[in-house]
């Protein structure tokens, strides 16, 4: 039996069933012909969530009249965590060099060294030191929140401090090779 051109035709979708087949539809570029990597995001941020506290615990780590204060800042994006967690992802030259930075000094010595605390764009506290003057290259900066100026005797306490923290990263990258 033939059928007729109105017989053909699909009913309209609601827009509410049109909504339900749409999220139905796989996210995954390959399922729509398309190379992996290559799909762009279905949404943007617009400068809000992680982003935002990103820059915002910049501008105030910024804006803090001391170190201390900067690195609180840092240390707990603006009080939104523990800064016991940023502390613990401090490298051992990073924590040696706040050791150090963190006793009085004696103001009128000249700069030998500068370095930065700053902060990723992972929310990972970063200190320049001596050894690591810049980040890696997987540490993407998002900014810097203060210049560290060194003296001599600060560099020369660093390296003395650094020693034995140096000595224990290495042994513990010799024992993990075994």
């Amino acid at each position: 039996m033939p059928r007729t051109p109105s017989e053909d035709r699909q009913p309209a979708l609601s827009a509410r069933r049109a909504a339900l087949l749409k999220a139905r539809e796989s996210k995954r570029p390959s399922r729509h012909g398309l190379r992996a990597g290559t799909s762009t995001a279905d949404r943007s941020l617009d400068g809000s969530g992680f982003p935002r506290l990103l820059t915002e615990t910049l501008r105030r780590a910024r804006t803090a009249d001391s170190l201390t204060g900067a690195l609180e800042q840092l240390f707990t994006l603006s009080g939104h965590v523990s800064g016991a967690i940023s502390r613990s992802a401090l490298t051992g030259q990073e924590r040696t060099a706040l050791e150090v930075l963190s006793k009085e000094v004696d103001g009128r010595d000249e700069p030998a060294f500068t370095g930065f605390l700053g902060i990723t764009e992972t929310g990972r506290t970063v200190v320049a030191t001596p050894q690591r003057p810049r980040t890696e290259h997987h540490d993407r900066l998002l900014g810097v929140a203060k210049r560290i100026p060194w003296t001599v005797a600060q560099l020369e306490e660093y390296t003395k401090a650094f020693e034995p923290v140096r000595a224990a990263e290495a042994y513990e990258a010799e024992t993990c090779r075994r």
